[in-house]
């Protein structure tokens, strides 16, 4: 069965493409495929910021989605605020990903995660 932060994190690529680069949504299935981006095998990187950046998605996902099914109040920006305040403190920033690449990822993965509805 599909975990909603999959489908958070293939949302979040597929809007993030045009900023982050056309092969986000594609490495971030990889991503989802297989959870250590280290063994993936080199003919399946394009590059190894694009693995980053999709490994960072779902990464990002896999949170957001644990604090939202936290708060109830899921809509409010204070609950927003607060849920970018820790997700910025949890993840760390890979090689060659840059620090507003890192906070886009995380506002459109919490965008989207707003959008899920909470089982």
């Amino acid at each position: 069965m599909l975990e909603p932060y999959e489908q958070i994190a293939r949302n979040a690529a597929a809007r993030l493409a045009a900023t982050l680069g056309s092969e986000l949504p594609q490495m971030t299935e990889k991503a989802l495929d297989m959870p250590d981006a280290r063994g993936v095998p080199d003919q399946y990187l394009d590059s190894a910021t694009a693995i980053n950046l999709a490994s960072l998605v779902v990464s990002i996902a896999s949170l957001v989605w644990s604090m939202c099914q936290d708060r109830p109040q899921k809509t409010s920006k204070s609950n927003r605020d607060v849920i970018q305040r820790r997700i910025t403190l949890k993840v760390g920033r890979p090689d060659g990903v840059s620090v507003s690449q890192r906070d886009r990822i995380i506002e459109v993965v919490i965008d989207e995660a707003m959008k899920m509805e909470i089982p």
